[in-house]
């Protein structure tokens, strides 16, 4: 249940930005956890997916952001916020969720349920989206 780098490959990432390794250590990530990665093909490589659970409350709240910096001088700062549709989102859950909902739009969103993975397709959205997704114990 590890993964050992011999170079300091986060750190190439960062100063390079090579897509070769980007996806290098996405493979070893999936390697290890078995696919059971968040995958959002619908998202470029600048937005950001996080999944949290309240395993008191029996939910998860998952977060879509995508907000591209942009360097002006000596700060950066965000000027452009394309809207997204119909953004497709796979999960592997330990829970079997029931209701799922956009939490900015208060829309409940279909929910497809694949073998054990989640399936949801968030209609629209803008730079933040937090989708609810309710499970019971």
């Amino acid at each position: 249940n590890i993964i050992y780098f011999s170079h300091n490959i986060f750190t190439i990432y960062k100063e390079y930005g090579s897509s070769f390794v980007r996806n290098y250590i996405l493979r070893a990530l999936n390697k290890l956890y078995e696919n059971r990665i968040t995958v959002c093909k619908d998202l470029s490589t600048v937005g950001r997916i996080r999944l949290r659970e309240n395993d008191r409350e029996n939910y998860y709240i998952l977060h879509l952001l995508y907000a591209v910096q942009i360097k002006r001088g000596k700060c950066y700062t965000t000027d452009d916020f394309p809207t997204f549709r119909e953004t497709r989102v796979e999960l592997e859950l330990a829970h079997d969720v029931k209701e799922c909902v956009d939490l900015v739009s208060g829309r409940e969103i279909k929910l497809e349920k694949v073998g054990n993975k989640a399936i949801i397709t968030i209609p629209e959205w803008k730079m933040h989206s937090a989708i609810l997704l309710k499970y019971d114990k």
